[in-house]
């Protein structure tokens, strides 16, 4: 209606707005976004909501708080050992990792399948358990369901069995049946940071996971139909998405393309955007970070601003795609109850021009 003549009064609108107001002293802490969309006008000009939508804020705490040991990205990203979790005799996404791995040149020889009553598959060793694991490995990736991933990440942690994991399943303090186990969970890898070990890191949850050309492996468990296997040079590009399955689909359409990493975030249980910054700017075969955020722990944004700004420093590029919501409604349906999915908020360009003297960057 712009341009128009206002279709309701004042005076209708402010008990509205006070009554926002109202709600937002009794349970504003306990909200993260309110959402009416439509009000419709009713004949006397009142205003009457037709749709609201409600979503609670996310207050489960950080699964430790203790900082995360970054230097062990090395084993993550460049792994010499790794150990897969839910691999079956026939094609399922674990079985698809494992032969992701020997695609990408992972010696079948430091690949060791955890699975009771196999011996060998895909001509890598199979062990029955955690505990039956020959050392420490340098990557474990658990592509199990999320009660099982648990209890799984516990006895990780517990005999330190691996130096970083990949956690595929999301929706743990969900799924595993009460909070005990989460807790367990939270307190183990809280002792583990605490010890000179420091614990393992944690990619994940609800995350595709991560394609490392340096480190030959690929945990996506995409078919090569929707996303083509490059082979050649690497490109001098780090995609870190939140969402795998934007990382997929643009990875996907940049055929041009081989990027040296792409690192799915999922849900940063552990290890955030910024850790990966941090640790990927001192990396000179970086030119570009490709980064695509829905959401960043709390200041976590700080900490991937001042990593962007030593990139920059440096000479190279730091794009960051933030997706959210626009400030007003795109008009026709677009405008009703939101579904999963998020509407693009815009991109910002981090050019490789080093501000002026004094300047904020």
């Amino acid at each position: 209606m712009r341009g128009q003549p206002a279709r309701v009064a004042l005076d209708h609108i402010v008990p509205v707005v006070q009554t926002f107001l109202d709600l937002a002293k009794v349970v504003g802490k306990q909200i993260a976004e309110c959402e009416v969309n439509p009000f419709v006008l009713t004949d006397d000009g009142r205003m009457m909501a037709l749709d609201i939508l409600v979503t609670l804020r996310d207050r489960t705490p950080p699964l430790a708080a203790a900082p995360r040991p970054i230097a062990k990205l090395e084993f993550l990203l460049k792994p010499r050992s790794a150990a897969i979790i839910g691999v079956s005799e026939r094609l399922n996404p674990g079985h698809i990792i494992v032969n992701n791995l020997i695609r990408e040149g992972f010696a079948r020889d430091r690949i060791f399948i955890v699975k009771p009553g196999s011996d060998v598959i895909e001509g890598c060793r199979c062990v029955p358990d955690i505990a039956s694991l020959p050392e420490r490995v340098d990557l474990c990736v658990l592509a199990i369901d999320a009660a099982r991933a648990s209890a799984a990440l516990i006895e990780i942690v517990e005999r330190q069995a691996s130096e970083s994991v990949v956690l595929i399943p999301g929706g743990l303090e969900e799924k595993v049946g009460g909070d005990a186990l989460v807790q367990r969970m939270r307190d183990a890898l809280a002792a583990a940071r605490r010890s000179t070990w420091g614990g393992p890191v944690i990619n994940g949850g609800n995350c595709l996971g991560i394609r490392s050309l340096p480190g030959r492996y690929d945990t996506t468990f995409i078919p090569e139909y929707k996303r083509p296997v490059r082979s050649g040079t690497p490109s001098r590009l780090a995609i870190i998405s939140q969402s795998g399955a934007f990382a997929v689909a643009k990875a996907s359409k940049l055929s041009a393309l081989n990027p040296t990493y792409i690192v799915t975030l999922g849900n940063q249980m552990d290890l955030t955007a910024g850790d990966y910054l941090t640790y990927l700017k001192d990396d000179r075969d970086i030119d570009v970070f490709a980064v695509y955020m829905e959401g960043f722990r709390r200041l976590d944004g700080l900490r991937f601003l001042h990593a962007a700004r030593e990139i920059v420093a440096q000479g190279r590029t730091v794009i960051l795609y933030r997706a959210g919501r626009p400030p007003a409604p795109a008009g026709g349906e677009e405008g009703g109850r939101r579904t999963g999915a998020k509407r693009m908020a815009g991109a910002a360009f981090v050019r490789a021009v080093p501000p002026a003297s004094g300047a904020a960057g």
